[in-house]
């Protein structure tokens, strides 16, 4: 197994400016197509609000023809789709900010450890993807840091037999790592990214629930942030927030059933919408900016193709304070 970096200096070094006195970054998930037509909207609403950094949290390269090879994912750090999918399509001087990328199940289909490899030799080193599973902080003023803890949720998702085909196996090892970061984190802020959800309105996966929600409530995680579904959603426990945001290259509507103990707050798209002329017009797929405002208030938009703000949450609480 990969071992596992705390990275300090590379990702947490505060500008010489000073900190800033918030912390925003951009959200994409599952969105690794060929010929978006939105990635100018993306950084123009990017730029607007401010936003400092790209958190990409998986399926960040698909199969078919147009982007070379049959198969999802990479084969190598030389692969074609690096060049038709990352850098030839986000060109613009926001998406030239630091990305930081973690896998999704299709990234597996290939050689995930590519994409890790990629960091070393990308050109500019935008591409930030040290470890399978890693965690970097981001300061901002009155000395308050917002940590981020990226975890490979394929091997934690996914069940022991399905894992054979990857040759791989629940990885109990992340599992202690995760403890071990969050129980040593002093962060104000503690925000988890993961390729899978863990609630949906389409169900609940519980393994997780048993091995990995105890841990965020006992070391009070604010947020949970996903992709994999794709659509967008906001998922709530007494205890924490639940967001998906996996439509910003590939859109679907989810049937929306109840899921015991978890309140759904909103999706988009939903089922109508999918089957309505609106989303034929492609303004289902989308991205969210995040917004983390001194010690105690965190918002998250979502904003679809159009750049239209879609869904703003209430601020979410700090569970630290």
């Amino acid at each position: 197994m990969l071992a596992c970096v705390l990275v300090a200096l590379l990702f947490c070094t505060p500008s010489q400016a000073g900190p800033p006195k918030k912390v925003i970054f951009t959200v994409l998930g599952d969105w690794g197509i060929p010929n978006l037509p939105y990635t100018a909207v993306m950084a123009k609403v990017s730029d607007a609000q401010k936003s400092q950094f790209t958190v990409a949290v998986g399926d960040n390269f698909y199969k078919g023809v147009s982007v070379g090879g049959t198969q999802h994912g990479v084969e190598s750090v030389s692969d074609p789709k690096w060049q038709s999918i990352f850098e030839k399509q986000f060109t613009q001087p926001f998406f030239k900010k630091n990305w930081y990328v973690i896998a999704g199940n299709h990234d597996y289909d290939g050689n995930e450890m590519a994409q890790v490899q990629y960091t070393k030799v990308s050109p500019g080193r935008r591409w930030k993807f040290p470890s399978l599973y890693y965690t970097f902080k981001k300061y901002m003023a009155q000395k308050v840091s917002v940590q981020f803890f990226m975890i490979d949720s394929q091997p934690l998702y996914l069940p022991a037999t399905a894992l054979k085909a990857y040759g791989r196996t629940k990885d109990f090892a992340q599992l202690k790592w995760i403890e071990r970061q969050l129980k040593q984190s002093t962060a104000t802020w503690k925000i988890m990214f993961a390729h899978h959800p863990i609630y949906t309105s389409k169900g609940k996966r519980e393994w997780l629930i048993d091995n990995l929600v105890p841990l965020l409530h006992k070391y009070k995680v604010a947020l949970f942030v996903s992709g994999h579904m794709h659509t967008f959603q906001h998922m709530k426990t007494p205890k924490l927030d639940y967001i998906t945001v996996g439509s910003t290259g590939i859109q679907q509507s989810v049937p929306i059933k109840n899921v015991g103990g978890v309140r759904h707050v909103f999706s988009y798209p939903t089922q109508a919408q999918d089957q309505s002329p609106q989303c034929a017009n492609d303004v289902c797929r989308g991205f969210a900016i995040v917004t983390v405002q001194g010690r105690g208030s965190l918002t998250l938009k979502f904003y679809n193709t159009q750049g239209k703000l879609i869904y703003t949450t209430n601020p979410i609480k700090n569970p630290n304070i």
